[in-house]
């Protein structure tokens, strides 16, 4: 009786419904106690002493029924998302950094100079019949930085983005979790901010404010396969830019997540035994979830879900957070995690592909060598640019050295340079040692398969060491 008393709470909280036996039960007094008492025991989300992954379960099952239950959304649904009142996507760029922004004038020119007035053809379907229409939109973006040691900050503009708190976090800490979601808070503050980008200095963007508007909006659409823009022509098909004279389904909601649980051959044995296992005694398995690259791009409906996850939790319930304090790299599983949690990953708001492309070397023989992305500061050209659009990518890491304005416009914005830049950039490119050429030219080869911190599925565990944008060494040294 208890089992089916605690599926039907689970049931009337997922669909919003009542009990009947207490609509009916005024002329049974004895049964009413009976039915309280029983929902008293199966409501303790109210009681603190009940345990996370009591908690976690509950909100867990609550939503595999609601998910189970809840029809696909309408045709004005769907309208809705196309014709909101939103005339304006806002992208607020949320970075963890040590103390040092070496791509403070990239990151500056991309939001100063590259937004403005866009127009985006929609498709409209309904009744069988689907017609075309179009938004104009504003695209425009902002920076929001936690730094570890924001004392030490000298750029004036870059401490004017600093947020007040400060959590100090070190490599493979929880509390880059921590940061994170006070980022994601401050941002939200801002009532225009419909995506939030989570990144660090070494991130750079490599298109337009307006494309990138465009690819949120629309998500696969355009992604640079099909056709031209508007305003670069030929110039942009080359560059793998966004065609904005496709049609697309415009969706304000959506987020892109490079996701995989517990069942995907991405899943490696490492992960088991530092994601899956770790968090079990907190969160349902079925529920965790993981993404490469764990700086990923998330809509203002799904970040700030999150934010109010603990209080899906019941009164009294712990943050999550500290749930994943043993968990390796714990921010490439917070927020696809607790998306789980809430119903909306796996779901057609949530794409699973990065817009940040990241890759690991996974054929170096030095394991520290596996342990961290590639970096791109002597491989940086119009060719990489290219690649990296093609796949559906907005952002690049990692760039560890400032970049040249001129060599940046060129290869992410298509802006013609002096013939005297030019000579000088082939001249930087032609002294790459052939060990660097290399470990960059997977795009002609192809990507390798695996783990992309270099273990395979069936290895035994093993960690990641040297160092990382943070500044510290491995604590599991």
């Amino acid at each position: 009786m208890s089992d089916f008393r605690s599926l039907l709470s689970n049931f009337q909280a997922a669909t919003g419904t009542s009990s009947s036996t207490r609509n009916t039960s005024s002329n049974n007094r004895e049964g009413e106690k009976r039915n309280n008492k029983d929902d008293h025991r199966h409501t303790q989300e109210n009681d603190i002493s009940v345990s996370l992954r009591e908690r976690t379960d509950r909100l867990w099952r609550i939503t595999q029924i609601r998910r189970s239950t809840t029809m696909a959304a309408s045709t004005l649904e769907k309208q809705s998302k196309v014709l909101g009142l939103k005339k304006e996507v806002r992208i607020a760029a949320c970075a963890c950094i040590v103390d040092a922004f070496p791509h403070e004038f990239v990151w500056k020119k991309w939001m100063e100079d590259t937004g403005g007035e866009v127009v985006i053809p929609t498709q409209r379907s309904g009744g069988g019949n689907s017609t075309s229409s179009s938004i104009t939109i504003q695209a425009s973006g902002e920076l929001y930085v936690h730094a570890k040691h924001p004392e030490k900050i000298k750029s004036s503009w870059l401490r004017s983005k600093t947020i007040e708190k400060t959590y100090r976090p070190n490599w493979n800490d929880v509390r880059i979790v921590r940061a994170v979601l006070e980022l994601t808070s401050e941002a939200l503050k801002d009532e225009s901010t419909t995506h939030i980008l989570f990144c660090t200095e070494s991130c750079i963007p490599i298109t337009s404010l307006k494309d990138a508007a465009v690819m949120l909006l629309t998500g696969s659409c355009g992604n640079g396969d099909a056709g031209s823009s508007v305003d670069k022509g030929e110039e942009t098909e080359k560059r793998g830019s966004v065609d904005r004279n496709i049609e697309c389904e415009v969706n304000w909601d959506r987020s892109f997540v490079d996701f995989y649980g517990r069942d995907s051959h991405r899943c490696t044995r490492f992960d088991e035994q530092n994601c899956w296992d770790v968090l079990a005694q907190s969160v349902p398995p079925d529920a965790i979830h993981k993404a490469l690259p764990g700086w990923c791009l998330v809509s203002r409906k799904h970040a700030q879900a999150v934010l109010d996850l603990p209080s899906q939790l019941g009164d009294g319930a712990p943050d999550l957070w500290p749930a994943f304090n043993n968990v390796w790299a714990p921010e490439e599983v917070y927020f696809p995690t607790a998306l789980a949690l809430l119903g909306y990953l796996p779901g057609n708001d949530v794409v699973s592909k990065t817009v940040t492309h990241s890759k690991w070397n996974e054929r170096a023989r030095n394991q520290k060598d596996r342990a961290h992305p590639l970096e791109y500061d002597d491989s940086f050209n119009e060719h990489l640019v290219q690649n990296v659009r093609k796949e559906g990518c907005l952002f690049l890491r990692k760039m560890k050295r400032p970049l040249d304005i001129r060599i940046w416009e060129r290869a992410a914005l298509g802006k013609e340079i002096s013939e005297a830049d030019v000579n000088a950039d082939q001249d930087r490119d032609q002294t790459l040692s052939k060990k660097r050429q290399r470990d960059y030219d997977h795009y002609d080869s192809g990507y390798h398969a695996g783990d992309r911190y270099g273990h395979s599925r069936y290895s035994s565990s093993r960690r990641r060491h040297g160092r990382d944008d943070f500044g510290n060494g491995s604590r599991y040294k």
